[in-house]
């Protein structure tokens, strides 16, 4: 059995072939997709069954665009987290937590990011990544495993700044 959890309270929930639930949630143009298709691409790498759904708000920027994002050891029927069963939300704005923290089990944790932690990035465009890394922190996942998963997905002309930026927030949350 493998162990995928290193911090997380619900850890022995997904031993056994569990259900872990992932929502990704941000405004259009904050790379909300981008992060859970990366998220996706590690876990299917390291032999899960990956369910992932999308909805985009009405206008690509500035709409409010939420991943679903369902990993297991067995085969997952549906792609979309229920109500009151999300382990983990990663929000990229406040409202969006706001918006999206219902779906959060008691024991969820959420990872909100803010301005402030764009200031800490070469580039503010790459939250979503610095976001990832966070996330990253709660995965007992080799990095370089999320290291190839960004440059398989990532244009190589922002693949160093966006790297920098996982390694950040992987080392803030670790911190």
């Amino acid at each position: 059995m493998r162990t995928l959890f290193s911090s997380l309270s619900v850890s022995s929930n997904f031993k056994g072939g569990k259900i872990m639930d992932v929502i990704i949630a941000g405004i259009g143009g904050q790379g909300t997709i981008l992060a859970s298709n990366i998220l996706s691409l590690v876990m299917v790498k390291k032999g899960y069954d990956v369910k992932k759904s999308e909805i985009h708000g009405m206008s690509q920027r500035g709409g409010s665009v939420i991943s679903h994002i369902r990993f297991s050891e067995n085969k997952i029927a549906s792609p979309t987290v229920r109500l009151k069963s999300a382990d983990i939300l990663l929000s990229f704005h406040p409202n969006e937590t706001r918006r999206y923290k219902h779906l959060l089990k008691e024991n969820g944790k959420i990872i909100q990011l803010t301005d402030e932690d764009k200031a800490k990035l070469p580039n503010p465009r790459s939250l979503n990544i610095f976001g990832l890394g966070k996330l990253s922190s709660f995965f007992q996942i080799e990095q370089e495993m999320w290291a190839e998963s960004l440059k398989e997905l990532i244009k190589p002309s922002i693949l160093d700044i966006n790297l920098k930026a996982f390694e950040i927030g992987l080392k803030e949350a670790r911190s």
